[in-house]
Order: C-alpha cells, then sequence, then structure tokens
C-alpha cells in the first residue's frame, strides 16, 4: 500500500478484510482516480485521465456496482488507451498496449 505495508494491513485495498466484504466497483474506480490524482507526477498525463474519467471514457459509466469484469475492462482500456498516446507521441516502434498478442491472442479477439 501507500505505507508499504501489505494492502490489507494498511487499509489501502478499501475493504474490510475481517468481514470479507468487497469493496464496489466505484469505491475501486474512485480509488484509481485518487491515485492517479493525488500522485501521478505527470500533469498533462494526470489532466488527460480526469477528464477521461469524468466524461466516462472507456465504459466506466455503465459498470455496474458489482460487475467486476466490467470494472477490469474499464481499467483495461484506460491503461491501453495511455499505451497508445504515449507509444504514439514518443513514435515508439512497438505495440506498448497489454497483454501482447503473443501472451494472449483470445484478448484481441
Amino acid at each position: 500500500g501507500v505505507t508499504g505495508e501489505p494492502l490489507l494491513v494498511d487499509g489501502s485495498a478499501l475493504a474490510d478484510s475481517s468481514s470479507g466484504e468487497i469493496p464496489s466497483t466505484s469505491v475501486c474506480m474512485n480509488f484509481v482516480r485518487t491515485m492517479v490524482n493525488d500522485f501521478l507526477t505527470c500533469g498533462k498525463c494526470k489532466l488527460t485521465f480526469l477528464e477521461e474519467y469524468g466524461g466516462c471514457e472507456y465504459g466506466r459509466c455503465n459498470v455496474g456496482p458489482t460487475d467486476y469484469r466490467g470494472l477490469v475492462l474499464w481499467l483495461w482500456r484506460a491503461h491501453n488507451a495511455v499505451s497508445l498516446h504515449s507509444a504514439q507521441q514518443h513514435q515508439a516502434q512497438t505495440d506498448r498496449r497489454w497483454p501482447m498478442y503473443e501472451d494472449c491472442p483470445m484478448c484481441w479477439k
């Protein structure tokens, strides 16, 4: 976690591990937003992410409160969008999206 302790020890995971309660997808997405807002040092990157977050990009606002698959897909899409933007900006010669096609051909269908 942010304190250097395991996530469930310092509370960073936002779940009460003793009760087994799992946070809703909106709590998880807000956690990602907070981490980007508070810790991302690239100002332009932060602003872009926050604007896309607020604009419901990559299907964020279509994720239901217990749609954990949708949560993962939103995070994957947002991450790959950043990777593509960065690759274009820096004229990268390799595809930086994740997972690589070679590692997961089914992911690209």
